[in-house]
């Protein structure tokens, strides 16, 4: 940039001052940036290891109860219950990077089992998700059937997830009656 016509040494200076600003700037946005996602992290890994520990108690219930019943198979599900609990202790003590080192590891070293297990997860997220929607979607359709705006209206029936009219009606119709009494007018020739 020195030899460009016209810029003085000064000039030059203010440029390179303004260039080292803005670097100053740009790094340290991206640290505060992997600061706050580290801290997000550090959140859900104690929320994770929670719902693992309260896991881990259910199990030891289970075996209170299972040992009433059938003695010899709450020895594993004690064990079970065990392995649980050094899981949950293992995500609250570890760190995020100890974490994501060992899942790579593991990935590394047994990879069959990784990609099985991940399988395995992705059902079971994609069964969760699948059976939220479908109550949300019984939810919305007891709501639409308890006076959701269809007063009067024999409509409400006819829904489907195909829309609210189900495809059924025209929009000539607009959504009264009009249909419904030239059927019956049909029925009655």
């Amino acid at each position: 940039m020195t030899d460009a016509p016209g810029a003085s040494p000064s000039q030059d200076s203010a440029i390179s001052g303004l260039v080292d600003r803005a670097q100053g700037l740009a790094s340290n946005v991206a640290t505060s940036a992997q600061d706050k996602a580290r801290h997000l992290a550090e959140e859900q890994k104690s929320a994770a290891a929670e719902q693992v520990e309260e896991v881990a108690r259910v199990l030891d219930t289970a075996a209170e109860q299972v040992e009433r019943v059938l003695p010899e198979a709450a020895q594993y599900v004690r064990e079970a219950a065990s392995g649980v609990h050094r899981v949950s202790s293992a995500v609250r003590d570890q760190s995020i990077d100890d974490i994501i080192d060992m899942v790579t590891n593991f990935a590394r070293t047994q990879p069959g089992i990784f990609l099985a297990g991940s399988v395995f997860a992705g059902f079971a997220v994609a069964r969760f998700l699948k059976s939220s929607a479908d109550r949300r979607w019984e939810t919305e359709l007891t709501g639409a059937s308890r006076g959701g705006g269809q007063s009067g209206s024999k409509s409400s029936g006819s829904r489907s997830r195909g829309g609210p009219s189900g495809g059924k009606r025209s929009a000539s119709a607009g959504g009264t009656n009009s249909g419904a009494s030239a059927a019956g007018a049909d029925r009655s020739r």
